[in-house]
């Protein structure tokens, strides 16, 4: 299992997202991927990002990243 998730979404960002499933125990353990066009890979590693890839993405990158983060 891994989360694919974008930044910059409605009513919510990613961030906000990412901090909520790093802070709760059923979910801290999932890979998460971030696809964004939004750049800030630093911080998504500080707050524990498996893979960040930059929009738009390919098809091999994807699968690639799932690849690595769910071994």
């Amino acid at each position: 299992a891994a989360i694919i998730l974008d930044l910059l979404m409605p009513q919510v960002d990613g961030w906000s997202v990412l901090t909520l499933l790093r802070s709760d125990a059923a979910t801290a353990g999932i890979p998460v991927i971030v696809c964004s066009v939004f750049s800030d890979p630093l911080l998504a590693q500080a707050l524990g990002v498996s893979a960040y890839l930059r929009k738009p993405i390919s098809q091999p990158q994807l699968l690639f990243a799932l690849r690595q983060c769910c071994r």
